[in-house]
């Protein structure tokens, strides 16, 4: 899961895996993973936001259907990508707010 995860940290500082892995323990983060990808995510009020991902770009694409259904379980009303400006080209149905992208769900 880490190598898959590392890239997506290295604009964060302090953002290693100790740090992520207590989140995640903790139950304040979320993590999505297949064989090929995974992702972190937490709730922020009626908002679901991934703000880690990595690993094969298709299965990440599979993971968001299963993220939504969590965040639905939540009550969220919106879910939101933070990452890379690239996401927009495979995720057409969000739209653009500054570098964070977002669709109600």
């Amino acid at each position: 899961m880490w190598e898959m995860l590392a890239p997506a940290t290295k604009p964060y500082e302090n953002l290693g895996r100790d740090y992520i892995e207590q989140k995640l323990e903790s139950g304040e983060y979320v993590l999505f993973k297949s064989n090929k990808a995974c992702c972190v995510g937490s709730l922020i009020g009626q908002t679901f936001r991934v703000g880690l991902a990595g690993g094969d770009l298709k299965e990440l694409i599979n993971l968001e259907k299963y993220i939504i259904l969590h965040a639905k379980q939540k009550n969220c009303k919106k879910m939101e990508i933070v990452g890379r400006s690239g996401w927009e080209k495979v995720l057409n149905n969000y739209k653009r707010t500054a570098v964070i992208l977002q669709k109600e769900i």
